[in-house]
């Protein structure tokens, strides 16, 4: 993955985002928890200090659909 890009895999698209500190991570994670929850449509979040990869799928399709896009 690169940071420009996201990824249609199995588990819905991907993408990977890399910051300069965990405060930066922590500040985009923040926003985008509140945009998931604005949207009712959350992503998994996986966060490791500066590394954050979203990834969006429709689990009531079980498929990725518009809402994902």
């Amino acid at each position: 993955m690169n940071n420009s890009l996201w990824e249609t895999t199995k588990e819905g698209l991907v993408r990977e985002y890399v910051f300069s500190d965990f405060s930066t991570a922590t500040r985009f994670v923040e926003n985008i928890a509140r945009l998931a929850q604005e949207h009712n449509h959350h992503p998994d979040i996986v966060w490791r200090y500066n590394k954050v990869v979203l990834t969006l799928f429709t689990h009531d399709a079980q498929a990725i659909t518009k809402k994902d896009y």
